[in-house]
């Protein structure tokens, strides 16, 4: 399971020109690519994963892909911050992370070159821009597999959501933007430290996407059209369901607010601070979280976008551990016996025989100490605990 979010705080930070800046995930590195905040720290985003590196070797020959790709852009010259997010969906393997990689990189695009295309008061204009957005992106000139064809999205599937603010005054920003799927677009209100989903998401079951765009094809679903003001007190975070599968949404309201606010999740939580869920669908209760956090709470107008994104992330990893451990297991024994199967399909001769005799002996064992061992840590996609952050982007 992977995760990434996106954190943006209001234009209200100074005045002054700003050139056009985009901070986006880079299509050569499939694995995940960590923390990057915008240089006046208005906007953050973490890219990481909670997935054991055998589960992406089993799955699909490599130690790891994120389909989680997105960034974001400032013109602060015209008062605009706009950003993106879009979550390949897993059963395609790195098929879907480059289609993923290539909607974020088209939308950020277009969002840069046309700060001003949606307008106030037009909610149909807008409605059918939204959708037009998201159909364009998905145009087969725009596949990255046609300038490499280790980059080969054609058929690429992923859910995804953009924003952009338009600074109206000192304190107000209009946003408007668009979704398919399950990815959430979160408001968290800093001083009231209460939160609301501005988008609907409709699923049949935990593995419906809700929805999804794919390269070459189109639009599986309808595009959701935002539109409202935010203001200087409020934070919009952008999430895939990485973030959103593991809160108790019925208490989104108050269980955002507070695990921003909750200094436990600075750092990789202890391994005596069990989450009482063992592994979704199971989820932390606002209660039982105010219980652990309780006085280690900050004021959450003083948590940065950068805080907040480490925060969500050290939650997620806290949540996800004992499912990390048991995928480990599995997938560990998983590729034990599918070596074993080529073993046995290379001969049957006594030395292969006892060669695979050694292997299922081996298997069973490792699974034992496996199992000995489920209070181990997550993290990111090395199974390396982070100490204060997740781990930097790797080098391209």
């Amino acid at each position: 399971m992977a995760s990434f979010w996106q954190s943006f705080q209001s234009l209200f930070t100074r005045e002054g020109d700003y050139r056009p800046l985009i901070v986006k995930t880079d299509i050569k590195s499939l694995s995940s690519q960590g923390l990057s905040i915008a240089p006046d720290h208005s906007a953050a985003f973490i890219h990481c994963s909670t997935s054991p590196p055998n589960y992406y070797l089993f799955k699909y020959g490599t130690s790891s892909i994120n389909m989680d790709r997105g960034g974001f852009g400032q013109i602060r010259s015209l008062g605009i911050n706009y950003g993106c997010i879009f979550d390949g969906v897993t059963a395609g393997g790195k098929i879907n992370a480059y289609a993923a990689q290539s909607f974020g990189d088209t939308v950020l695009s277009w969002l840069g070159s046309n700060p001003k295309a949606f307008r106030r008061g037009q909610q149909e204009r807008n409605t059918e821009l939204a959708r037009q957005v998201m159909l364009s992106a998905t145009d087969s000139s725009l596949n990255p597999g046609l300038a490499d064809p280790a980059h080969q999205a054609d058929g690429g599937s992923a859910t995804g959501a953009f924003v952009i603010f338009e600074k109206v005054s000192k304190t107000v920003a209009h946003l408007h933007g668009g979704s398919i799927g399950d990815v959430a677009v979160l408001i968290v209100h800093l001083r009231q430290e209460q939160a609301r989903q501005l988008n609907p998401v409709y699923r049949k079951h935990e593995k419906d996407t809700g929805g999804q765009l794919t390269m070459s094809i189109g639009l599986d679903g309808p595009v959701w059209t935002l539109s409202c003001e935010v203001t200087s007190d409020e934070v919009v975070v952008l999430s895939t369901d990485g973030l959103t599968d593991n809160l108790e949404m019925a208490e989104l309201d108050r269980v955002l607010p507070l695990i921003m606010r909750a200094q436990l999740f600075n750092t990789i939580v202890p391994f005596e601070c069990e989450p009482i869920c063992k592994s979704p669908p199971s989820r932390p209760s606002y209660a039982f979280l105010r219980d652990l956090t309780r006085n280690h709470l900050d004021s959450l107008a003083a948590v940065s976008c950068r805080t907040a994104s480490i925060r969500l992330f050290n939650y997620v990893e806290w949540v996800t551990r004992s499912y990390f451990k048991q995928e480990e297991i599995f997938y560990d024994l998983s590729l034990r016996v599918s070596a074993l199967q080529r073993v046995i399909a290379a001969g049957s001769t006594a030395t292969t025989a006892a060669a695979a005799a050694a292997a299922v002996t081996s298997a069973s064992s490792a699974a034992s100490a496996g199992a000995a061992g489920v209070s181990g840590t997550g993290g990111a996609e090395g199974g390396t605990p982070a100490t204060s952050a997740p781990p930097p982007p790797p080098a391209a």
